[in-house]
Parts: C-alpha cells; structure tokens; sequence
C-alpha cells in the first residue's frame, strides 16, 4: 500500500509539540529495549537533547517572528536620534540644546509607539501590505502627539524633531519591506510577487478546469503547459506527457506542479514527486472539488486554494483588534461601575466579567451555537444574536448570525452589540 503524506500537515516540525512526540517516542523505545544503567545513561542524553532542541526552536522561531520589529526599532530609534543632532546643529546653532535624557526616554518611548503602531495595524502580519505600514506609523504619529501634550516641561522636544521623525519613519519602514521583498521574490514592489512557473498534469478538461479555479481565486501563475496522462497526446493542447515530467522541470524551470487526481494515480504522483526531489511545490485537484491541495515545505502547513468561505475572524489582525478592544472596553466598564452596577440584575457576575474581559478568559461577544465549525473564540459576555434583544430567534437564525459574524467581523459589530445590551453583561 502507497500513502501520499504531506509533511507537517498533523504535527509542525518546528513546534515544541513535534520535538516533545519525537523524543518521547525514543525514552519508550529505550525503555523498553535496555535495562539497568545502559537504560539511564540513553534516557539522560536523549532528554539532554530534548532540552537544546527545545531552546534551539524558541530560539528560531523568537527570530523568525520578531526579526523586522527588531529592525523596525533600531532605525526608528537610531532615526530620531540623528534627526535631532541634526535639528538641534542646523536651527538651533547648538549641538548640545537637547536634554542628554533625550537618547535615553523621548527615543525608545517615539520608536516603541511607531512601532506598537505597526503592530496594531498588521504589519508584521502581512509584511508586504505597505499601506498597513502607513496606517501604523500615523497611528503612532497620532498616539506620540497626544503623549506629547501629556509629558512634563523637561521632556517636551521640539516637534519638528517629531515630524521629520514621522517622515524619516515611513521613509525606513517602507524602504525595509522592500528590501525583504525583493531578497525573496527578486520584486521591488512590495505585495507583488513573480508567478511561480506552473505545469498542470492530466487530461485536458481538468487541466482547463485547475486554470479556472486559479483565475476564480485570483492566483496568478506562469502557466508552461499541460502535460498529458498518457503517450498519446494533441500537440496543439498539450506540452508533453507525464513521462517527461522531469525533463519539463528542467528544461522551464519548473516550480509548481498540480495533478489531476482523476487522471493520473496516487501511485504515480508519489514516485513523480520522489523522483523530483522536495525543490518544488506539488499540489492536487481532487476528482469534482472546488479545491487543490498541497504542501510546499516539510516546516509549513499546506496551501489550499479554494472557493470556501474565508472568515476574516480566523485573520491574526482582526483578531487582535477584537482582543484590544476587550481590554479597552473591560477599562471603560470599570470606569463606569459605579453607575452601570444599578442596571445589573447580577451585580456580582457583573463585576467579575469586567476581570474576565482582562484576563481574556471572556470576550465580549462569541458564538451562540456553532462553535465547531467557525474560528475558534472563547465565551463572550453576548453573541451575535443579541443584536436583535427583542426577537425570539430560532436556532438556525442564531447559527447563521454566527456564520455572518465570523465571515464579516469588524469591530463595530462587538460595539454595537454591547450598546444594545447594556443591562445584560451579568451573564
């Protein structure tokens, strides 16, 4: 029996969990097979190992997740720094006029700000999106204005430092994700990438039917050819045959190829796939679906291209946006206890949840009763079918609201829903 496995599709190569099965795995193998100290000695070492593993992943991972904040930082910081002597030479004729305390606290606290901005909007999750970038940087430009005002005498600096500062910030920000985009795509604009060189395999209606669903989902290829699933072949349709596979690779630089399941064997994708070698990405069209499956790299999870429902609550950004504004209204409940604590029917549960909000043990709005299908979200204070408080609704109703919610989420929709239910967040 042949079985296609897609590596890292049931456990991450790079996660803490793989690297605790995988050694866990060997201490009951050693367990089992030796005795005495022969057994003590294996079981030491391979929990020795366990542990550098273990730091050498955090250590990866720390780095593959924080190396552009890292950068973001330091240019933003060291920016402001020379923009000041800079100021401080050319209008003020004094390079000591700014406080030496200005390297030390305005600095970090401007760069930290620019940078809690670009974290808020997504620019560290979608690092192509320069337009996130953008709204980051006015964000922290907004947010450093209004922590101007607030900073005693001593600490206000000249505020042209901050606007040229802004400009300096979007300037390097910008200029970086570009960089980084064109180290790995080999492409200056940022969000564009080079289609990657595409071969479809089989026969010639599912070949056209791979490139619809493409052009549906809006993925752009660099399309070679097709290549038949057998010998006899219409030249004006098809590049080749499968039998020359490699030879097509080769030749155009192939990176991608897409079987057909309905026409070429599992067994045959496997031996191709083999042969090839892991140096491109191969993905499969199922007989009669709507999807192609596939996993580029043994370290990530697989890509799906398909036509499913995307729900924007299962997007990093959204979520945390949900997660700020369930600290930020938990600050504004509090704040106004004193007065909101008279409509509570609970006074107790009422106050409880406020804490709840804060530990993100609650979030103010979740599913009423499709949890096991939409992104996943912990218990809210209401749902989405408090939106409509004076309507008895039936449970279909209640699990499309659900679906809407998840699909649609915008902040607004947890704002909303809190306004109408004032009185109910003793639940």
């Amino acid at each position: 029996m042949t079985i296609i496995h897609y590596k890292g599709e049931s456990t991450r190569k790079g996660s803490l969990n793989y690297i605790r099965i995988f050694y866990q795995a060997m201490i009951l193998f050693a367990e089992k097979h030796f005795s005495g100290r022969r057994r003590s000695w294996y079981v030491f070492f391979i929990r020795m190992a366990i542990y550098l593993r273990a730091w050498m992943t955090v250590v990866r991972n720390v780095f593959r997740q924080s190396w552009l904040f890292v950068i973001d930082l330091f240019l933003l910081w060291a920016g402001v720094i020379l923009i000041k002597d800079f100021w401080a030479e050319f209008y003020f004729n004094d390079p000591s006029y700014y406080p030496d305390h200005f390297n030390s606290i305005n600095a970090p606290l401007y760069a930290l700000i620019w940078a809690g901005g670009l974290f808020l909007s997504g620019a560290y999750d979608r690092k192509d999106d320069l337009w996130a970038a953008a709204r980051g940087l006015f964000l922290g430009s907004l947010l450093i204005a209004a922590v101007y005002g607030f900073l005693d005498q001593p600490y206000r600096t000249s505020r042209a430092v901050i606007l040229m500062g802004t400009v300096w910030a979007l300037l390097a920000v910008i200029t970086v994700r570009m960089v980084a985009h064109y180290l790995q795509y080999g492409e200056w604009r940022a969000g564009v990438r080079k289609a990657a060189n595409l071969v479809v395999v089989g026969s010639a209606e599912e070949c056209e039917r791979t490139m619809q669903l493409l052009s549906k989902l809006n993925v752009s290829k660099n399309l070679i050819g097709f290549l038949s699933p057998t010998d006899e072949y219409d030249p004006h349709v098809f590049l080749n045959h499968i039998r020359r596979l490699d030879e097509v690779v080769s030749v155009f630089r192939v990176q991608e190829v897409i079987f057909c399941a309905r026409d070429v064997r599992s067994d045959h994708m496997m031996q191709w796939m083999n042969l090839i070698g892991s140096a491109l990405e191969y993905r499969i069209l199922p007989e009669g679906g709507v999807s192609i499956i596939g996993s580029a790299s043994s370290v990530s999870s697989g890509e799906l291209y398909t036509t499913d429902v995307r729900f924007r609550l299962a997007d990093a950004v959204k979520r945390r946006h949900k997660r700020m504004l369930d600290i930020g209204m938990a600050l504004v409940l509090l704040a106004a206890s004193p007065v909101l604590i008279w409509f509570q029917a609970h006074k107790g549960p009422f106050i409880i949840n406020i804490f709840r909000l804060f530990s993100g043990y609650r979030t103010l709005v979740s599913y009423g009763d499709s949890r096991e299908v939409l992104p996943r979200l912990r218990p809210g204070l209401l749902q989405p079918s408090d939106a409509h408080p004076w309507l008895n609704l039936d449970g279909r109703t209640i699990r499309h609201l659900d679906f809407l919610y998840a699909r649609d989420y915008g902040v607004e929709k947890d704002l909303r829903i809190v306004l109408r239910n004032l009185r109910r967040l003793d639940r």
